[in-house]
Order: structure tokens, then sequence, then C-alpha cells
């Protein structure tokens, strides 16, 4: 079976041993279904960049960028204490409103993250293949830091017809879902409405109530993430599902917060009433055993006992 796409990815990408290997070890463990899976999203993203080679090129220039940027600030955090090389009260400037880096690195990098590195399509896969079978025919999905829209479009994917609110605090992540889902539109008839915020300030707005919630990677980015898992428990209808993901020790371009260990993060969760139904662990950097100071990306579906069977 042809794959064009992935096979120009992966001839621009050879030189870059740190992500061949990667993309090496998880078609070795998962063969023909990751080679399908990437091939679709990569068809995915040629067709946002107007099936434009030499944009598609620099989107996997954009991605190489990023894993270097992320290794660069992993081994600062590691050196210096450092998270993000902004201060968190210049996040909006420095990182949402910059239109290179937002368009560049963190949202097209970030996108081809989810299909080129190890960790991030395990966490994709345990999106698609754990939360989705547990929600019983929803209504509608709320999802907090869209990013550049992948978890939107898989659930568009999968639920044709589900009404999905999307928030981000960045003009562009909203753009790009927008374009992404608009490529999707096909599959189904389903709403989407999209909202430029904070994401604790829009929950604390909303009167809105949801069947499933989404919150990837986001806790890292908050001060106070305790704030928005308050913040769910108003919108989350009962027996409602919350998708969050987070990681250990991990540093980015507007991360506020780090976690120390997976315990740290499990005592959070479970401090605002939620039950954690099914979690993961999987190494960000594919070394498991180098450490308690290793880098470790935590997924997990979530329910408030308050809520589970009202």
């Amino acid at each position: 079976m042809e794959r064009p796409l992935f096979e120009r990815s992966y001839s621009f990408l050879e030189k870059e041993l740190f992500v061949i290997k990667g993309i090496d070890n998880t078609i070795a463990s998962y063969g023909d279904d990751y080679l399908s899976f990437t091939e679709h999203h990569l068809e995915r993203l040629f067709n946002y960049l107007g099936c434009d080679w030499l944009k598609y090129e620099q989107a996997c220039h954009s991605f190489v960028l990023l894993t270097f940027d992320v290794l660069k600030m992993y081994s600062h955090y590691q050196t210096r204490g450092e998270i993000s090389p902004f201060s968190s009260k210049n996040h909006f400037e420095e990182v949402y409103e910059k239109q290179e880096l937002m368009q560049g690195q963190y949202l097209v990098g970030l996108y081809l993250s989810y299909v080129f590195w190890p960790n991030h399509f395990e966490l994709i896969s345990f999106y698609s293949d754990n939360y989705f079978p547990l929600l019983e025919d929803p209504a509608n999905l709320l999802d907090l830091g869209t990013g550049p829209g992948i978890n939107t479009v898989l659930a568009r994917d999968r639920f044709p017809k589900l009404a999905i609110t999307g928030v981000d605090i960045s003009p562009y992540a909203i753009t790009m879902t927008r374009h992404m889902h608009d490529i999707s539109a096909g599959r189904g008839d389903g709403k989407l409405v999209l909202c430029r915020s904070d994401a604790t300030k829009w929950l604390r707005n909303s009167d809105d109530r949801f069947d499933a919630v989404v919150m990837a990677g986001l806790l890292e980015h908050l001060e106070v993430p305790g704030q928005i898992l308050e913040a769910i428990v108003d919108v989350i209808k009962p027996g409602g599902l919350v998708f969050a993901t987070t990681a250990t020790h991990s540093a980015f371009y507007d991360h506020s917060t780090v976690f120390r260990s997976v315990e740290e993060i499990e005592n959070l969760i479970g401090s605002y009433g939620f039950d954690i139904k099914e979690s993961k662990q999987v190494a960000t950097y594919g070394n498991p055993n180098s450490g308690a100071d290793e880098a470790v990306n935590y997924f997990a579906i979530l329910q408030h006992r308050k809520k589970a069977s009202l």
C-alpha cells in the first residue's frame, strides 16, 4: 500500500536520528495500524496546507525545531530548574500571540508530534481506543485547550453528529482547529463552536453541561491547575467522563507548573473529587529506567465521584 506522505516525511526526517529512532520503534510495535493512522493524519495536514509540498516540508522542519526545542528546554529544566523560557505573566505576548512560533513549532509541529513522537502516539491511541468506547452516545464534548485541533477532529471522526465546543487562549489555535475540523466536515454534520478564552475563566462563566470533557496537556500550563479541575465539576453532566493528560518533569514554551511525580498528579485529581477509571504512563523520551527525574506522560479517564450515578 502506497503512503506517499509518510514516505516523503520519513525521507525528510531521516537525517534526524533521534526522531527516526522513535518512528522506527513505533512501526515495530504497531505495524500497518500505525502507518495507516499516520498517513490519514498527514493527509489532513497536507490539505490544511493547501496541498503545497513546500509548505509541507516547512511543516516537517517546524516539527524538527519543536523536537530540539523540547530537548533543550528539558535540559535547562534539569540543570537550571526552568520549566519555560518565558515568565508565566508573559506567555500571552511571548507565545500565544507570536505568529511565527504558533503557526510553526507550536501548532503544526505539535500536530506532527502526535504521529511521530512515540509518547504522543500512545496518548492519541489511548484517547481513541480507551476513552471513546466508554462514551455512550454522547451529545456534546468540550475540548479545553484545543491546540492544533487533533482531539477535536478525532472526536468528529468517531462521533459524526457530536456537538463540540473548543476553547483555547491563542487565536492561532482557534483558527487551525477550525480549518482542521472543516477538512473533516464531510464526516458528519455535528456542530462546532470555538471560543478564544482562558479555559478556567470560560468554565466559570459557562451555563452549558457536557457529556465529555477533554483536557489534554493543559494542567501544566496553569499556575493553579486545581482551579480548572474545580471548574470542570460544574460543567460535567452526571456520569460524564473527563480525558486528562499531563506530564512529570516537563518543560515547554508556556508551562507554568511542574509535577514531580505521578503520585502528585493523582493526588491533585483525587482532591477535587475525581476517581481515576483508567490511566497509563509512558516515558516521554523513551527511557523508563533513568531515575526519579525522568519525564513521564500521564493520561487518564476521570469521573467525578459525586456525579457518577446521579
